[in-house]
């Protein structure tokens, strides 16, 4: 079981790059996508079988380890191609994976904080019980949906799994860890392990994964969480001069922007 904290209750589970957009935008930003992977890469995949149109439904099967010195890329020597993806879903690109964890105190300090972003710099801000309260008239609530994949079977990619309709990723095992904040986080990625033919956000979505959703008192929530060092915004989000990872990231070339950006946070609040 996988945790994912939200501090609203959304109609479907939908990966960043599927949300409000049109069958025919989503087709262009998932060109894009390819693209910016192969380029961070340093080139194209060396699989046999490899092609732009059919590298999702068999990137599991992929174990290259990419070699800056060799291929020239931005991502860190020792990365598994097939983890790049989710690896810039982790650091704010629109993908077709969602986030989750597997540590509930981390996802309920996700339900508890909300995302602010200005002039391109982000930040968390912690929800107010009071605020919400007076602005909506109603209880205000932290949600934590449960995710659950089904019988998973190992593939060539270390951390990477698969079942009859879900692929998980842990980048704790398949990306080095000069990259910290999947090990801050306790993240693991989640996606559909085929897409359908009609790329939308109902089709493509991980409702089938929901197991059920926790809902909190923001209130209880947190008072349950406190103010640790360990569920604090430097923690789960350690900056660019910790988080090597990040920082070549952040230097390397930039996506395109119908996918969004490397999102460079300014703290918390």
């Amino acid at each position: 079981m996988f945790f994912r904290g939200q501090s609203k209750l959304y109609a479907h589970a939908t990966p960043s790059l599927f949300r409000g957009r049109s069958q025919k935008v989503i087709a262009k930003h998932t060109r894009l996508l390819n693209a910016y992977v192969e380029e961070l890469s340093g080139g194209n995949c060396s699989c046999p079988w490899y092609s732009g149109q059919n590298w999702y439904s068999k990137s599991h099967e992929c174990s290259e380890r990419l070699d800056v010195n060799d291929h020239g890329g931005s991502v860190a020597s020792g990365t598994y191609r097939a983890a790049v993806e989710p690896l810039l879903q982790h650091y704010g690109v629109a993908t077709r994976w969602i986030d989750a964890v597997d540590n509930i105190w981390v996802a309920l300090w996700f339900a508890c904080h909300e995302q602010v972003t200005k002039n391109g710099y982000a930040y968390h801000l912690k929800r107010s019980r009071e605020t919400e309260a007076a602005r909506t008239s109603h209880v205000p609530y932290a949600y934590v949906y449960m995710l659950e994949t089904g019988t998973l079977a190992s593939t060539n990619v270390p951390g990477y799994d698969i079942s009859e309709e879900t692929r998980l990723i842990d980048l704790r095992y398949c990306v080095p860890s000069i990259y910290l904040r999947p090990h801050a986080q306790h993240g693991v990625l989640l996606a559909r392990r085929r897409l359908s033919p009609r790329p939308d956000a109902i089709n493509n979505s991980l409702d089938h994964a929901v197991a059920g959703v926790i809902r909190v008192r923001l209130s209880n929530a947190l008072d349950w969480l406190g103010d640790g060092a360990l569920t604090n915004h430097f923690t789960l989000f350690p900056p660019a001069v910790h988080d090597v990872g990040y920082r070549r990231l952040m230097s390397g070339p930039s996506p395109d922007e119908g996918l969004g950006a490397i999102v460079i946070y300014q703290g918390g609040a």
